[in-house]
């Protein structure tokens, strides 16, 4: 946990615990992308978890960083 002050007298508590959650699942996405990949006919449904992994670590980091500047 980091703790921030934002001109206030009590310090803001942020913890990272939703994030090392989106990280857990979008690593999980990919393992499951390279997984289904190995395979023709399962190649399709490889691309949907890579896809949903990459987005969730992308826009999960993305909200980190944006939730940190304010």
């Amino acid at each position: 946990m980091e703790q921030l002050y934002y001109g206030i007298d009590e310090p803001l508590w942020i913890d990272k615990a939703w994030l090392n959650t989106v990280v857990v699942v979008g690593l999980t996405c990919f393992i499951l992308c390279l997984k289904y990949l190995s395979k023709v006919h399962t190649s399709k449904m490889g691309m949907i978890y890579g896809i949903a992994g990459m987005s969730a670590l992308i826009i999960g980091y993305w909200v980190s960083s944006i939730y940190m500047i304010i």
